[in-house]
Order: structure tokens, then sequence, then C-alpha cells
């Protein structure tokens, strides 16, 4: 978090199997005055 002023762009990357939509929308509250949200990545999504 410390870093985050330094940061022009965030890119967030979700686990598939354990990241709740809930855990995502209050990073995105955290994140919001930090920098731009660029995207966000699904990691270990189920086929």
């Amino acid at each position: 978090m410390s870093a985050l002023p330094l940061a022009e762009s965030i890119l967030m990357v979700a686990d598939g199997m354990s990241t709740k939509p809930a855990d995502m929308k209050l990073a995105e509250r955290y994140l919001a005055d930090e920098a731009p949200l660029m995207g966000v990545v699904l990691n270990k999504a189920e086929k």
C-alpha cells in the first residue's frame, strides 16, 4: 500500500478458486483514490 502513490495504474489479480466478489469490491474501494485500475486478471479459473 505504501508504494501505490508511485504507480501509474494497477492490475488486480484474482484467484478464481477462493476470491469472493465482495473481496474484489472492497479492494477496488481501497484502490479507488490511488491509481486507475487497468484491469483484472482471473487466475486459477475452472474449465
